[in-house]
């Protein structure tokens, strides 16, 4: 326990005071960042710090501060990590290009594959188009505050990033990213199969896939036909066989 801990946050479990130090200081020596992030905690604006994905968001967004930390305000002036993340936006987009501007350039990311009155299929190729054509999801790849983690995405899927936008209600989407497909609130739908013996797997349940795809296949049977434009790399007839087997395994029956 350090000085800080014991003086000032002593109601802050030990565990959870490691884990902050863990992201805010060096060499387990306390700071600004430290005592800010303890305050957001004792004032109940952190979440769960001990949850593996909201450490790494706050770790990000403490990257981000760093970076534009001459142009911040100084942390403890900030209420919430919201309005710190507003600034940071707000730096990034203000002063070089207008709204106009910038919506052009993330379109100029983005180029549409695929497009009828129900869908469209987006390759996304950048990360202002991630986030523009991303909009209300929690992909992690669309985050507010940095490029990293739409930087590793990309890199770790060859560039095969490509989003389903249903026209009918825009607060459906689709992540292919590679081989796996996400829906909006960012759950694993599928891992699309490319052989026989990966399509056994999928029907042994080796592979993950969930009801809510077959679902959304049953309210919407045109959804089969326009997955694969997600996934160009992988053949047609493979992409809507495992769409097939998803919805044969969780409804009981075949695809009318």
């Amino acid at each position: 326990m350090t000085l800080l801990q014991e003086r000032i946050f002593p109601e802050i479990p030990d565990s959870i005071y490691q884990i902050i130090l863990d992201f805010t200081s060096d060499n387990d020596k306390p700071n600004a960042k430290t005592k800010w992030i303890c305050n957001q905690y004792i004032n109940g604006k952190m979440g769960e710090l001990d949850d593996h994905l909201f450490s790494f968001e706050v770790s990000n967004l403490l990257y981000s501060y760093d970076k534009f930390k001459s142009k911040l305000k100084p942390i403890m002036d900030y209420k919430d990590k919201f309005e710190l993340e507003d600034d940071i936006i707000r730096l990034r987009n203000s002063g070089y290009e207008t709204n106009s501007e910038l919506s052009k350039k993330a379109s100029e990311g983005a180029k549409r594959v695929y497009n009828d009155k129900n869908y469209s299929v987006y390759h996304i190729k950048t990360y202002d188009a991630c986030k523009k054509y991303g909009s209300n999801t929690t992909w992690c790849i669309t985050n507010r505050t940095n490029d990293e983690v739409f930087n590793d995405y990309k890199e770790m899927a060859n560039g095969e990033i490509y989003f389903i936008i249903d026209k009918k209600n825009k607060n459906l989407k689709y992540a292919c990213v590679k081989d796996c497909l996400y829906s909006e609130m960012d759950e694993l739908l599928m891992v699309v199969s490319k052989t026989d013996e990966q399509l056994n797997k999928l029907i042994s349940g080796t592979i993950i896939t969930s009801m809510e795809l077959a679902w959304r296949i049953k309210d919407d049977p045109t959804l089969l036909n326009v997955i694969p434009y997600g996934f160009p790399t992988f053949n047609k007839d493979d992409v809507i066989k495992s769409c097939k087997h998803i919805y044969k395994r969780e409804m009981g029956k075949d695809l009318d």
